[in-house]
């Protein structure tokens, strides 16, 4: 019995020290992201939302690329128009999570974030890390259900979660 529980144990930690790499990674990923963003992004002034002039004109319609021929909105936005010159640069609203404090769930288990809910089982209220994706408008979900999405294709690979330890 004790040989076993040793072996789950060791499996246990074994498993841990994957998730801290994997998260490590998604980290770097947003950190790229974000740069990039930053360079290269603008809010709109009507919902906020990241947009990115490729090129055209002065004038942008939120959430749509610059061939909208096709009907499809390839990215999230209000679908409102603006002028590129006068929209504010991009600013992250993304928190860094200090890897010591991603690596020590323990100390963040109990904290509830109140009033939001996951939007992929339902639980009316986030425990622990919550999960935001950076590219979705209003995408929160909680660590188990953002390991499923991660994995399972039912969610843009290519997103990067914004990782919220802090109660906001």
């Amino acid at each position: 019995m004790e040989v076993q529980q040793r072996t789950d144990h060791e499996q246990a930690k074994i498993n841990f020290e994957k998730e801290k790499v994997a998260r490590a990674e998604r980290l770097q990923e947003l950190a790229v992201s974000e740069a990039s963003l930053a360079r290269e992004a603008k809010h709109c002034p009507h919902c906020g939302a990241a947009v990115i002039r490729i090129s055209g004109c002065d004038n942008m319609t939120c959430g749509r690329d610059h061939d909208y021929s096709n009907g499809k909105a390839v990215t999230v936005g209000c679908g409102r128009t603006f002028q590129w010159a006068s929209a504010k640069p991009y600013v992250s609203k993304v928190e860094t999570v200090p890897f010591a404090e991603l690596v020590a769930p323990k100390e963040i288990a109990d904290k509830i974030h109140h009033a939001v809910p996951c939007d992929h089982c339902k639980n009316p209220e986030i425990v622990g890390y919550r999960f935001s994706c950076i590219h979705c408008s209003s995408l929160d979900v909680c660590e188990q259900c953002e390991r499923v999405l991660s994995t399972s294709g039912k969610h843009d690979k290519d997103h990067v979660f914004q990782i919220i330890s802090t109660i906001q």
